[in-house]
């Protein structure tokens, strides 16, 4: 009887994660299910430049937005994280905006500060302290062998304006120059908000 109960709920889990439409379709959401909600207006598609938790983005004009404020929640309700992504159109890359607001983000940035190691490093991006790491991916999150090794790009940037952090994720095929100058591009023209 036991089994079965678990094997009904695994089902319903199951069912119900697969079958997530975009937040406009969803009917009675639970407090911790992530949705999209747009909240940023500040973005201008015509020069592709934003304004987002404290900080100025130029985003290239090839660069197309794919997921825009997708929020995470805890089960009572508060936001963890903030999320938007954008897909390069002309790599495949994607970089990612997430936010961390108030305590979870300042936790998040002192453990990063406090477990510095040789890919590990704090620098200064936009005058705002910052953690940088990167790593070489082989294997995709379900564990499969990658065709080709990536290489991601973390930051952790403590925010000007509020009590959090913007972690910024770029994945970049090994060896891609034209996907790294993007990236270059996209760190060195980040400013802090009036």
């Amino acid at each position: 009887m036991k089994i079965l109960l678990i094997s009904a709920l695994t089902l319903s889990l199951n069912l119900s994660c697969s079958n997530i439409k975009p937040a406009s379709q969803q009917e009675n959401l639970p407090k911790n299910t992530r949705k999209v909600v747009a909240k940023d207006t500040s973005h201008n598609p015509d020069n592709q430049r934003f304004t987002k938790y404290g900080f100025v983005f130029q985003i290239p004009k090839h660069w197309q937005i794919q997921t825009n404020d997708f929020e995470t929640k805890n089960i009572k309700g508060e936001v963890k994280s903030i999320e938007t992504v954008y897909v390069d159109n002309k790599t495949q890359s994607h970089i990612r905006l997430l936010y961390h607001p108030g305590t979870a983000g300042s936790i998040l940035y002192r453990y990063y500060s406090e477990e510095l190691s040789e890919k590990t490093k704090k620098t200064t991006i936009a005058q705002q302290n910052a953690i940088k790491f990167d790593e070489i991916l082989t294997r995709d999150g379900k564990g499969h062998l990658l065709s080709k090794p990536v290489i991601r790009h973390k930051i952790y940037i403590l925010s000007p304006v509020k009590k959090g952090v913007l972690e910024i994720v770029y994945d970049v095929p090994e060896n891609d120059a034209k996907a790294s100058q993007v990236y270059n591009n996209f760190m060195e023209n980040i400013q802090t908000a009036n």
